[in-house]
């Protein structure tokens, strides 16, 4: 079977890679065959000192020497033995088990392979001698080629990153101190502030990372879990404890493990659900985070004590998490508010579950049946039923763990309910703590609100490091704190998204309905003035029972539904409303004041922070004025509580106006945006910010070589007819477009062209031709000046470092 010139160009980049990704050819491993051995070593180089391993890397290994060590991707090589020895292993086995599938195939592969190693040591003419034999391929040979190409790459990087690990691990070991580690950070700031300075930061300190299902991960999960069971066994052989049966037990798992891959289907057959999204971003919190953020948390911990001479609280943590996952509507028609609540119960009921457990683990462990402080013994006496009389932590938790089960037990009977579109009582989600005089083991309630296990076990901690029991009190009850600040009762809050037309066309709908006029065809200053009138009056716009028959269109009913659905979510469910596309300050009052008509409001607490996404060039531009506009109104700062937070849009700026234009914009608007806060005492926080200095002398030179790009940009992009046609042939942007990675379609509007099509799948359709023309398109144009005194005088070198400082 013949194929078209890229689609051979792909094996002979794959193999070129992969002759460079591995300091050294695959050998098989102790477990392998002797013909396995015999193919790897009689078709590849041997290599025996790190000399030849720069030999085979050749140029396009990354060699770089910077008057030290040679290094390889950033790794000296003369610390490269370890990941040399995982590599032949890993690439080992997985020949062996290709091989003995199809023997003809793999050896097609090995020659693929000895052409690549050879054009990277210089070797001439191997070029056209690798696009004849991948021309020569059949289909099915050229499918299990391309997998094997691809596991051994995977395999590189795998042992690649535990390599990284391993030397982090040793310096760590040896006292090193980096900065890419806690104590490196406290080393590196320590010099420009007292210790006391740098705690209360820590104290104050909050990072929120946000889990989104933005569709750039192609593996599946499947394959991602045995890609993390490899690097797990590697860490376990590097153990110089190891006897000879565990060693050659965890090598066995490590062939099971690579044999399940290569067995495994690597393409997703049908898209994702929404609620599919939202289970693997669980699965991510199970799986790794609820157990590795209290150890980060330890590591805090130590590292304050030792250099701080403090300890931090139990219930402060640097770190909190939201997810987009279910909650993200902008564009994507499959996140129904059917499917929000479905999420939201889903989260509850994983955290109730994890929480339960943990509870247990206490009750195992706290076993003191003396010396408690006074509000512990109150505590424990408001409890009725119980079987522990005598260890009162015990008594506590026993309940705890109880009202936890009986939390699991109603987040099932919810979910069922939701699923099957009957109603549940939301009430004692969003109703607010009833403080009870008792607490009935034989009766539990579920608990809602944070404050229901939280006070307990604050008072549980306090009772411990009072009367001597401090180190119980700093080992699995300060964990479990530290999992509830970060986790709480729902483990992310749900954040929304939803584009500002949607709600411009909601509140258009209303204002006929209501018979003043279209809000739609209205001048800004008549929809701020009509916004802020509605939102100080307590009259509602509507009936709320009356949104399901309303005569609107369905998209308007669909986007009112979300409000009513947000509203009956409960504490801890939600976090921010994000509005894409945010032109104006009336896009922000418009989500205030829908969320004011299904009884979320600043005054009750219940109103979701409202989040502006400024994405294009001319809105990030129009940013300053639009927050001016808002921060003006006393209304709404008291609205706020004087706490704004605003989204920065990066991928979606750098499509619009290209990489270096986007980055100055992003830069400035930043920059403005935080001058109109502290003119207004706002508090302000970027989602997506990040801050990188320029010269006074810079800035006009930025301004000019930001206009320069972006006109050459969009000279390309937008006028030149050629252009759309060159793009659907030379990248795979339909195909991707059909890839199963992600529950959102590839574009905003399914009738749309390349305006339409969204950032993400723009820029991975450049990537898969390795061509990144969104990354560099204009730039050229405005760092090539034809006056040479200007770039000297100006220092141009300069300037382009801070380029690619902001850029990347």
């Amino acid at each position: 079977m013949k194929f078209s010139l890229p689609v051979t160009l792909l094996f002979t980049y794959l193999a070129s890679t992969a002759s460079k990704s591995a300091p050294s050819a695959p050998k098989a491993s102790p477990a392998a065959s002797s013909s396995a051995a015999s193919s790897a070593s009689s078709s590849s180089p041997k290599i025996s000192s790190t000399s030849q391993v720069a030999q085979v890397l050749g140029d396009g290994g990354e060699l770089v020497d910077h008057n030290g060590p040679t290094t390889w991707w950033g790794i000296p090589l003369d610390r490269l033995p370890g990941m040399e020895e995982d590599i032949a292993m890993l690439n080992g086995l997985l020949e062996e088990i290709a091989e003995s599938e199809d023997s003809a195939t793999h050896a097609k592969y090995r020659e693929l392979l000895k052409l690549g190693e050879d054009r990277a040591n210089g070797v001439e003419q191997c070029l056209p001698k690798m696009v004849k034999t991948a021309q020569s391929l059949s289909s099915s040979e050229m499918l299990n080629i391309a997998r094997l190409f691809t596991h051994s790459l995977n395999l590189v990087n795998i042992a690649e990153m535990h390599h990284r690990f391993r030397i982090l691990k040793g310096e760590e070991k040896s006292g090193k101190i980096t900065e890419d580690c806690l104590e490196g950070t406290l080393a590196m700031i320590g010099d420009s502030a007292s210790a006391d300075e740098i705690y209360e930061q820590l104290l104050k300190q909050q990072v929120e990372i946000v889990f989104t299902a933005h569709p750039t991960e192609v593996n599946r999960r499947t394959m991602l879990m045995k890609h993390r069971k490899i690097s797990e066994s590697l860490g376990i052989l590097d153990d110089p404890e190891l006897n000879s049966f565990q060693k050659r037990e965890t090598e066995a798992s490590v062939r099971r493990t690579i044999a399940s891959l290569w067995g495994s289907d690597e393409i997703r057959r049908s898209k994702p659900t929404p609620t599919q999204e939202a289970a693997g971003g669980i699965a991510i919190i199970e799986s790794v985070l609820w157990d590795a953020f209290p150890a980060f948390c330890r590591k805090l911990d130590d590292v304050v004590e030792n250099k701080l001479n403090k300890k931090l609280p139990p219930d402060v943590v640097p770190v909190k998490f939201a997810s987009w996952i279910g909650g993200d509507r902008d564009g994507n028609p499959n996140v129904t508010p059917l499917v929000t609540r479905e999420v939201v119960m889903t989260l509850r009921l994983r955290a109730a579950k994890l929480l339960e457990e943990d509870l247990q683990g206490l009750y195992d462990d706290i076993a003191i049946s003396k010396s408690y402080s006074p509000e512990m013994l109150a505590l424990s006496s408001m409890i009725i039923g119980s079987n522990d009389s005598i260890e009162k932590y015990r008594r506590v938790l026993g309940h705890l763990k109880l009202r936890m089960s009986a939390t699991v037990k109603f987040c099932e009977d919810s979910l069922q309910k939701i699923k099957e579109g009957k109603p549940f009582d939301y009430a004692k989600i969003v109703s607010p703590r009833q403080q009870a005089e008792v607490y009935d083991d034989n009766n539990p309630q579920p608990i809602f609100h944070r404050s229901e296990l939280k006070d307990p076990l604050m008072t549980m901690y306090q009772s411990l490091t009072s009367t001597g029991y401090s180190e119980v009190a700093d080992g699995a009850l300060k964990d479990l704190l530290r999992k509830f600040s970060a986790f709480g009762l729902t483990l992310t809050p749900l954040d929304i998204r939803e584009e500002s037309d949607k709600h411009t066309a909601a509140l258009d709908a209303v204002t006929k309905s209501l018979g003043i006029g279209s809000y739609e065809s209205w001048d800004e200053k008549t929809r701020i003035n009509w916004l802020n009138n509605e939102l100080s009056n307590k009259r509602p716009l509507f009936r709320i029972r009356d949104v399901a028959n309303m005569d609107y269109p369905e998209s308007v009913v669909k986007t009112l539904q979300t409000f009513e659905m947000a509203s009956t979510l409960g504490s801890g469910s939600t976090g921010a409303y994000v509005i894409s596309q945010a032109r104006t300050a009336s896009d922000v009052l418009a989500v205030m004041l829908l969320q004011k008509q299904f009884g979320m409001t600043s005054e009750n607490g219940r109103m979701m922070r409202v989040v502006p996404l400024f994405e294009t060039l001319t809105d990030l531009e129009n940013a300053p004025d639009v927050v001016d506009t808002l921060f003006s109104s006393d209304q709404y700062l008291g609205a706020v509580k004087g706490v704004q937070e605003i989204m920065v849009g990066y991928s979606d700026s750098a499509k619009d106006a290209g990489r270096l234009a986007a980055c100055w914009a992003q830069y400035t608007a930043q920059e403005k945006v935080s001058a109109v806060a502290q003119k207004y005492g706002v508090e302000l926080t970027f989602f997506h910010g990040k801050h990188v200095e320029p010269t006074d002398d810079w800035r006009a030179e930025m301004a000019d070589l930001s206009k320069v790009s972006c006109d050459a940009y969009r000279q390309l992009v937008r006028k030149e007819p050629r252009f759309v046609p060159y793009f659907r042939q030379a990248t795979p942007e339909l195909e991707l477009g059909t890839l199963n990675i992600g529950s959102r379609p590839a574009k905003r509007n399914p009738k749309g062209g390349i305006e339409s099509l969204r950032a993400i799948p723009w820029t991975f359709a450049w990537t898969q031709t390795r061509v990144h023309l969104s990354a560099w398109l204009g730039c050229g144009e405005a760092l090539n000046p034809d006056d040479e005194e200007k770039v000297s005088e100006n220092g141009m070198g300069d300037i382009y470092i801070y380029i690619y400082m902001t850029a990347n």
